[in-house]
């Protein structure tokens, strides 16, 4: 690699406060393995360009990490100018660097096929499957060149813009994309695409969804009802899509039924992981999801409606539920307004009929949760795990009798079901410390008495 006027310096030089982090030596190692990090090393623009220069020809890097790096619109241009090749590297991190249209339009440019006004053949990037862009100032423009990318690369599996200021409208590119490349899978989590933006990628993924695109991530999108109907209809009777964040929107009660009546019979999907936490379900949500959970949809083994506050009768509800659940495994629904009532009905749903299925509820830092509440799901857990444990050793006894071998309880591993719960005694950190002072000073009166029991009785002897 020479040195010629107007390239780029090598990166490694004492001197250059935007490359020097590594030695010459030490950068002529990373550039000779498959994953080059320069993670949070504040390259810049200027150090982008000397390591950008250095991947022209480089054919053993197939990572790069330029992650919270500061490299802005510019950075990202020159970067986009060396990518264009190189023909090796496959995925390509950038959240986290102050990127806004400008610099996403031109990462764009660098997978898109153009003529070369030059008359010179054209050079596009052909190689990379992955482009991480979370943390940055991407809007309707750049995702819109993103897309455009996506359909003329289809090798091109994700892209990630989560946490970036994407709008309703820019998801209207995601049609044309999903319809030329249908195993590009786009995170949209923590933007601004609302009911519309949910509207135009639930209308793409039911037209031209994918294999590759099993996980849809829309947290804290402020989708309520029209995008919760909108992505209900697409999974009607859905073969790929195994499981769906919509977590921190503002469903409610109403946005949990639109999205609810197209998850239930007759229509038949793959979803196994449902995440509606942080979305206001309240008492009139916890009753759709309720009926959702009657109807015992045969994929669907684990859901989050943590931080819902649902009322006592609402966590009943759902867990009267769960006992006619045959197939749910895993709840998660932490920070609710559970008590008595809900305690009961995780008992119930422990004992029930199909309480062998469940291996977690967390019901933590549900305030209104006393210890006589804990300990009756306590005991119910109790009961169920000696049971499945008896199951299992005399299965365990048997298996070694046919195979004639001695049979050892000790080998047998078993793990019951994973109930977390605190109560409103023992999450209080002030009662915490007030318990633990209580214990040491107790510990050390006890620990005095004894001493001075001691020290009498030899003086007794003496």
């Amino acid at each position: 690699m020479g040195k010629k006027a107007g390239n780029p310096p090598p990166p490694g030089n004492k001197k250059d406060e935007f490359t020097n982090f590594y030695t010459r030596a030490k950068w002529k190692a990373m550039l000779g393995k498959a994953y080059l990090d320069c993670n949070g090393r504040n390259l810049r623009k200027e150090g982008t360009a000397s390591v950008a220069f250095a991947l022209c020809k480089n054919k053993t890097v197939t990572r790069i990490d330029f992650a919270h790096n500061d490299i802005g619109d510019e950075g990202t241009t020159l970067l986009a100018q060396y990518l264009k090749v190189n023909d090796t590297i496959q995925a390509v991190n950038l959240a986290c660097n102050n990127i806004t249209d400008i610099g996403a339009i031109a990462l764009a440019s660098a997978f898109v096929p153009f003529a070369n006004p030059t008359g010179l053949p054209s050079q596009w990037n052909r190689s990379v499957d992955q482009i991480i862009l979370a943390g940055n100032q991407i809007s309707e423009d750049g995702i819109q060149a993103l897309c455009m990318a996506a359909s003329f690369l289809v090798e091109l599996r994700l892209i990630d813009v989560t946490w970036n200021k994407v709008k309703g409208f820019g998801c209207k590119a995601l049609f044309r994309s999903m319809e030329r490349n249908k195993f590009c899978n786009y995170l949209l989590g923590r933007n601004e695409i609302g009911d519309e933006g949910a509207a135009h990628f639930a209308a793409a993924m039911k037209r031209f969804g994918g294999g590759g695109m099993g996980f849809i991530n829309l947290w804290c999108n402020g989708i309520s009802k029209g995008g919760a109907d909108a992505l209900g209809a697409m999974l009607e009777n859905n073969t790929f899509v195994e499981r769906l964040n919509l977590s921190y929107n503002t469903l409610g009660a109403p946005g949990t039924e639109a999205l609810v009546k197209h998850l239930m019979p007759p229509y038949v999907n793959v979803l196994n992981d449902l995440n509606l936490a942080h979305n206001c379900l309240d008492s009139d949500g916890a009753k759709e999801v309720a009926r959702l959970l009657e109807s015992d949809p045969p994929s669907l083994t684990r859901l989050n409606i943590s931080s819902n506050k649902i009322p006592d009768h609402g966590g009943e509800a759902i867990f009267r539920a769960v006992v006619k659940n045959s197939h749910i495994q895993h709840i998660i629904a932490q920070d609710n307004d559970f008590g008595e009532r809900t305690a009961e009905a995780i008992a119930a749903a422990i004992r029930g009929e199909h309480g062998r299925n469940l291996k977690t509820i967390n019901v933590e830092k549900c305030m209104k949760f006393e210890l006589k509440h804990q300990q009756t799901m306590s005991d119910a857990k109790q009961d169920l795990d000696e049971e499945l444990r008896k199951e299992k050793m005399a299965k365990a006894q048997e298996e070694a009798t046919e195979k004639g071998e001695k049979f050892d309880a000790k080998k047998v591993k078993f793990e019951g079901i994973s109930l977390r719960v605190t109560s409103a005694d023992l999450d209080n950190p002030f009662e915490i410390f007030n318990k633990k002072c209580m214990e040491f000073i107790d510990k050390q009166e006890a620990e005095l008495e004894a001493k001075n029991a001691k020290g009498k009785k030899g003086k007794k002897k003496g």
